[in-house]
């Protein structure tokens, strides 16, 4: 079935209001769930097919070194990241 894109924002507001006023459907990321759908007003299912991913940007700033506790958080982040997309593959 073709997508018909009719219209792209980026509110998250503005996309439960777009499917509720004006009977589209919408394409969200997990953590909309607990904004609209987890409380009952409207309903979500799972896209399997196809497969969709979604680009995740760890942002430090340049301005100081980082902390000792920042390297570690992001050495961490990056295995957690690396483990997940083997799974995908």
């Amino acid at each position: 079935m073709p997508l018909n894109i009719a219209i792209e924002v980026d509110s998250l507001a503005a996309h439960f209001a777009l499917v509720d006023e004006a009977g589209l459907y919408s394409i969200l990321g997990t953590s909309a769930l607990t904004s609209g759908s987890a409380r009952g007003e409207f309903a979500s299912s799972l896209i399997v097919r196809p497969q969709l991913s979604r680009p995740t940007v760890l942002k430090t700033t340049r301005q100081r070194p980082l902390s000792l506790a920042a390297r570690e958080v992001i050495k961490h982040i990056r295995a957690i990241a690396k483990s997940w997309s083997a799974l995908a593959a």
